[in-house]
């Protein structure tokens, strides 16, 4: 309690308190607390969280082995199916049915989970390293090295990935480089070629609005280089955008895999079960085309998967982008 004193025939005044102010919260913290208000974008990461881990526990989940033939259970429906378009029912050991060649389409789509999920994370980290080092080191030097490096990416700019992938995979694909990893090596070669130009603009935009700030200044006069200052204080203050950059890109990727598989030029089918990359999802959509008019179970299925991956990956990267808005505070 304030202590009162008593003035020579005055009032008597109060000494005045002091004002504790709580300490400020973090930009992270605010962003973690913004997001864990948008439902959408924790259900998703959850689903997420939950194709990883079905992605590291295939081996252990996966109720068949993914490669092997069963006679005589051939184009399976569902087990729910009573009665299929070819005249098939299902069966309760093999819960979503068999392809034309009787192998368990459970079993191949949780392998596929590893191949997608690989094929999704591998390539943006690559890229990621090239685009965010061209972008930073472009709007930090400036000048020459700014406009020869974006010349450079205007020209990557206009390379379409698909097509990009089908030329390489089609020329390439069956030298021992296109066989390392069941093609899963290319594919990350390939996506890397052509998939930087546009995070590297978005990077050099970002390094262009730090590198003015007063702490770069500050560390420029301490004789920092300039590789110091994009670790130091451009990466940092980038990390928001490069997040929310790379949770678009996973989905995108996965997606290119499952064009390039479908028509019939992607990974390569696994011969054995000790390869890691066994089953690809590209590779189960062209199996399902081929049939769909015995077993169209097997089309819905394999795109209701991949479906709830990529939707779970873009609801994800809308909320992390509106939780590291800072015009979203209040």
């Amino acid at each position: 309690m304030a202590q009162a004193t008593r003035v020579l025939g005055g009032p008597v005044a109060s000494e005045p308190r002091l004002q504790i102010q709580a300490p400020s919260q973090s930009q992270w913290a605010q962003a973690w607390k913004r997001l864990k208000r948008n439902r959408i974008a924790l259900i998703s990461i959850g689903i997420v969280l939950a194709y990883i881990l079905v992605a590291v526990l295939a081996a252990v989940i996966a109720p068949h082995n993914p490669i092997e033939d069963n006679s005589g259970h051939d184009s399976l429906p569902p087990f729910w199916v009573t009665r299929s378009i070819n005249g098939k029912s299902g069966e309760a050991a093999f819960i979503l049915g068999t392809d034309g060649s009787g192998r368990d389409l459970l079993s191949r789509i949780i392998y596929g989970t590893r191949t997608s999920i690989v094929v999704g994370l591998l390539p943006t980290v690559v890229v990621l390293a090239i685009g965010t080092m061209v972008g930073f080191i472009s709007g930090l030097r400036g000048g020459g090295t700014d406009n020869a490096l974006m010349r450079i990416t205007d020209v990557f700019y206009a390379l379409p990935v698909e097509l990009i992938l089908i030329l390489i995979f089609i020329t390439i694909g069956d030298t021992p480089l296109g066989r390392v990893w069941n093609g899963v090596l290319l594919y990350i070669i390939g996506i890397a070629i052509v998939s930087w130009s546009g995070l590297s603009r978005l990077m050099r935009g970002s390094a262009l609005g730090i590198k003015g700030r007063e702490f770069v200044d500050a560390a420029r006069s301490m004789g920092a280089s300039n590789w110091h200052i994009i670790f130091r204080h451009i990466f940092p203050n980038s990390l928001g955008l490069i997040m929310v950059w790379a949770a678009f890109a996973v989905p995108r990727q996965i997606i290119a895999e499952a064009i390039l598989g479908f028509i019939g030029i992607g990974l390569r089918p696994a011969l054995d079960l000790k390869d890691f990359f066994v089953a690809s999802w590209g590779r189960l959509f062209l199996d399902a085309y081929a049939n769909v008019n015995g077993n169209p179970n097997f089309l819905a299925s394999i795109a209701i998967v991949v479906s709830i991956l990529v939707i779970a990956f873009t609801f994800m990267g809308d909320g992390l982008r509106d939780a590291l808005d800072p015009s979203a505070r209040k």
